[in-house]
C-alpha cells in the first residue's frame, strides 16, 4: 500500500511541530550557557558593557546553533516517533500496509530540505555574523586585530615588533624551507607614521629574524639603497602564519573553495578550508540520516521502562556521534585524513548503522 498525501502531511506536520519545540528548548539552554561563558570572559573589563556581550552572543548564535542542528533534529524525530508509538498511531499505520520506509520517506525529504536551506541560505547569513562576532571579540576581549589577508597577488601579514608596526607582503611561501618570496616590508611607528620600506627577492624565517636577501632599502627622507642581506626582527613563524588565517567558519559555503585555492597558490595550507566545505556538504545529508537513526530507537513497541531507555540511548548515541564528528574534523583539518573521507565518515557510519538495524527489524 502506498502512503497517502494526507498521511504524509500529518506525519510531516507532527515532525515539524516537535522540531520547532526542540529547537526552541535546546536554543534556550545553549543561550544560557553561552551567555554565562561570555560574561565570565568579559568580567573585570570595564570597557565592555552588557550590550556588547549580548551583541557578540547574537552574532555567534546562528553559527553555533547550526553545529548542533543534526542533534536537534535527531531528538525531534525521536519525540515525534515516540508520541506516535505511544498513542498506537504508528501501529495502526503499519497495520494498514504502510512500510517503515514509506513512513520515513517524507520525513527524510523534509530533513534534507532543512539541510539544503541551511547550506545554501542560512550558512551565508550565519558566517557573516560570526565574522562580526570574531572581530568584536578580537577588538574588545583579546585586544587584537585580524593580521592576515590574501588576494591573487599574494598575502599580507601585520605584526607589532618593538613598538613598530610591520606590514609584510609576499607572493609565495615555502613552508618546508620557511622562505617567503618577493617580499615587501612596510614599517611604521606606533603613530602610524612611515619609517622605512624593504623590498627583497626572498626572506627566510630564522629564529626571531626574517633574513632578507638581494633587495632595496628605503628610509624616510632618504634614497633607496641596495643590500645583499638584511635582518628584519620578527615574531613570525610557520605556526603563527597558519594561526593568523581566517576562521573557516566565517567563510560562506560558496567562498571556502576559492579562498582555499588562493592559499594554495601562495604556498599556504588550505586543508582546513576544504575540510569545512566538505563538512558543510556532509551535514546537509546527515540531517536526513538522523531521521533514520531516530527511527531505530523509537519505532519498536514501548515496554515497561522503555521511555527511560529511549532517553538514555538517545543521549549516549548523540555523545558518541558528536565525539566522532569532532575527532574526524580535527584529523581532516590537520591533514591526517583526507578532508573528503574525514567529513563523510560520521554520515556514512550513521547511515550504515541505521539502515542495517531498520532492515533487520523490518524484514528480519
Amino acid at each position: 500500500m502506498k502512503i497517502t498525501y494526507s498521511l504524509s502531511k500529518y506525519l510531516i506536520s507532527n515532525f515539524m511541530k516537535w522540531f520547532i519545540i526542540t529547537s526552541s528548548a535546546v536554543g534556550f539552554i545553549f543561550s544560557l550557557f553561552d551567555l554565562m561563558e561570555l560574561f565570565r570572559r568579559t568580567s573585570g573589563k570595564a570597557d565592555i558593557g552588557i550590550s556588547l556581550v549580548i551583541k557578540i552572543f547574537l552574532f555567534r548564535f546562528p553559527s553555533y546553533f547550526q553545529e548542533i542542528l543534526p542533534f536537534v533534529l535527531f531528538f525531534a524525530a525521536i519525540i515525534s516517533f515516540w508520541r506516535l508509538n505511544r498513542t498506537q498511531e504508528l501501529l495502526i499505520i503499519r497495520a494498514s500496509g504502510v512500510s517503515i520506509w514509506q513512513i520515513l520517506a517524507p520525513l527524510g525529504a523534509v530533513a534534507l530540505l532543512i539541510g539544503l536551506t541551511d547550506l545554501l541560505v542560512l550558512n551565508s547569513f550565519s558566517a557573516r555574523l560570526l565574522e562580526k562576532a570574531n572581530n568584536l571579540e578580537n577588538k574588545y576581549i583579546h585586544q587584537q586585530h585580524t593580521p592576515f589577508s590574501i588576494s591573487k597577488n599574494g598575502f599580507w601579514l601585520r605584526e607589532i615588533v618593538e613598538e613598530r608596526q610591520v606590514i609584510l607582503h609576499a607572493t609565495h611561501f615555502d613552508q618546508k624551507a620557511q622562505t617567503l618570496y618577493n617580499v615587501n616590508a612596510y614599517i611604521f611607528d606606533e603613530d602610524d607614521r612611515f619609517i622605512e620600506r624593504l623590498d627583497a627577492k626572498q626572506g627566510r624565517l630564522k629564529g626571531n629574524f626574517l633574513n632578507l636577501s638581494h633587495g632595496w632599502h628605503l628610509q624616510k627622507d632618504g634614497f633607496p639603497k641596495q643590500f645583499k642581506t638584511y635582518h628584519l626582527a620578527t615574531s613570525l613563524s610557520v605556526q603563527s602564519i597558519q594561526e593568523s588565517f581566517l576562521d573557516p567558519k566565517t567563510l560562506t559555503f560558496y567562498n571556502l573553495r576559492s579562498y582555499g585555492k588562493l592559499l594554495e597558490t601562495s604556498g599556504l595550507s588550505a586543508t582546513q578550508y576544504f575540510m569545512q566545505w566538505h563538512a558543510l556538504l556532509a551535514r546537509c545529508l546527515w540531517l536526513a540520516v538522523m531521521v533514520l537513526l531516530a527511527a531505530t530507537f523509537s519505532m519498536a513497541p514501548m515496554r515497561s521502562g522503555g521511555t527511560m531507555k529511549l532517553i538514555v540511548g538517545g543521549i549516549a548515541v548523540t555523545f558518541l556521534l558528536y565525539f566522532l564528528r569532532d575527532v574526524t574534523y580535527a584529523l581532516g583539518s590537520s591533514g591526517n585524513l583526507p578532508p573528503l573521507l574525514a567529513a563523510w565518515v560520521p554520515t556514512l557510519v550513521t547511515a550504515f548503522f541505521a539502515t542495517t538495524k531498520l532492515l533487520y527489524s523490518e524484514d528480519g
